[in-house]
């Protein structure tokens, strides 16, 4: 729209800052109007005036081609090692004619911080990228976008704040990797402490278990932890108990945290040592049959029950109790003859397919009517003593008791 500027023949410059278009509008000579007709004594100094406005607004027509940056986003907040992308963030918006693209260029972004804008130049929105190493170092920031366009530049701040990594709600504990029970020296348990760790504000309470082979246990004082510390040392006392009937040995345990559907787990491996030996070392014998009908079953347990320190071997052998073919042989661990047994349990079985026999076993007679025969087997220390029948005050020798059925003869 054209407007009016006064000049005068007094002034020697023309003050054009309020007389100039808006940005929005375009400025070109026609759009000036002189009064020449109060200045016609004085037309060189008019015709002066008049050069020195056209070139001014000359500069001022190119200096209104300009453009705006703006951004949707108005912060950021980046953790370690992401990719964020926000789409159509970036807009431009062009005066005064431009037709050139925006070029965006980030400066200031922090070290561990790369920002790209697609496409780049920019004509009407720009998609913003920004990637984070995990080597970030947290903080707050300025980012500046800068635009760059015929010669002008234009900038937008956004801040920017780098956080560490985002701790899940969980939480862990550790324990001692071994414990051992000295029952040599007349001890029974072994406590240790159990060190609880929680991480993103985990704070519910967690109860403690173990998975346990028979013969040991174990307590937990308390046997729920609670609290919201980062770190609970000596958050609970763990002590395991070893039965009396328990072997010497090496044992696993898993000890066992839970929290709801969290459950965390740690391998425990225990030693136990042998008891300190009271008494004379000694073993007995005992049998335990199968269950089930005694005219049908064919089995037994035998147990070696060593007291007094002893843990030697026990040779094993079954006093047959017939003769020949008339009838089943008795076998301890599928075995005929001598048979060492370092354990302390042996399989007892009777043998009458191979005799010529049918339905024999080994099993109580409880009084029944068909043909029974009562053996025994003997247990010695010593394996020569045993071949030679030897049973001197110097040998340990025991005795149990077995029944068998005979069965019904096969051929023959």
């Amino acid at each position: 729209m054209p407007r009016t500027i006064n000049a005068t023949t007094v002034l020697d410059t023309i003050n054009l800052q309020t007389e100039v278009p808006l940005d929005t509008e375009s400025i070109d000579a026609s759009d000036v109007v002189v009064p020449i007709q109060n200045l016609l004594d004085n037309d060189g100094y008019l015709y002066r005036r008049q050069q020195v406005i056209l070139a001014r607004l000359d500069d001022l027509g190119r200096q209104s081609a300009s453009f705006s940056l703006q951004s949707s986003v108005t912060s950021f907040l980046l953790e370690p090692a992401r990719t964020y992308t926000f789409t159509g963030a970036i807009k431009v918006l062009k005066f005064g004619g431009l037709t050139a693209d925006i070029a965006i260029t980030a400066i200031n972004a922090p070290a561990g911080v790369t920002v790209t804008v697609t496409p780049n130049p920019v004509s009407g929105t720009g998609t913003l990228t920004i990637t984070t190493s995990s080597s970030i170092i947290p903080g707050s920031y300025d980012l500046i976008l800068e635009g760059s366009a015929g010669g002008r530049l234009v900038d937008v701040r956004i801040p920017l704040t780098l956080v560490g990594a985002t701790q899940p709600s969980t939480f862990d504990f550790t324990a001692p990797s071994s414990a051992a029970i000295d029952r040599a020296s007349g001890a029974t348990t072994t406590s240790f402490d159990l060190n609880v760790s929680r991480q993103g504000g985990f704070s519910n309470p967690i109860d403690f278990t173990a998975d346990l082979p028979a013969g040991l246990s174990i307590s937990y004082s308390p046997a729920q932890v609670t609290g919201n510390a980062s770190l609970q040392r000596a958050a609970t006392v763990a002590t395991l108990t070893a039965g009396s009937l328990l072997p010497a040995g090496r044992y696993n345990v898993t000890l066992r945290a839970v929290s709801g559907s969290l459950v965390r787990t740690v391998a425990l491996s225990v030693d136990v040592s042998q008891a300190s030996a009271t008494g004379t070392p000694d073993f007995t014998l005992s049998l335990v049959y199968d269950s089930g009908d005694a005219l049908s079953i064919n089995g037994a347990t035998l147990y070696v029950n060593r007291s007094g320190g002893y843990s030697g071997p026990v040779f094993l052998q079954a006093q047959q109790p017939y003769s020949g073919t008339d009838g089943p042989l008795i076998t301890i661990n599928n075995n005929l003859g001598i048979v060492r047994l370092d354990g302390n349990a042996a399989r007892i079985a009777a043998d009458g397919i191979s005799q010529g026999w049918q339905g024999s076993g080994v099993a109580p007679s409880a009084g029944q009517s068909l043909s029974w025969a009562s053996t025994f087997i003997i247990g010695q220390a010593d394996e020569q003593q045993l071949r030679n029948s030897y049973a001197g005050p110097d040998a340990l020798r025991r005795y149990v008791g077995v029944e068998v059925r005979r069965g019904n003869r096969s051929v023959g």
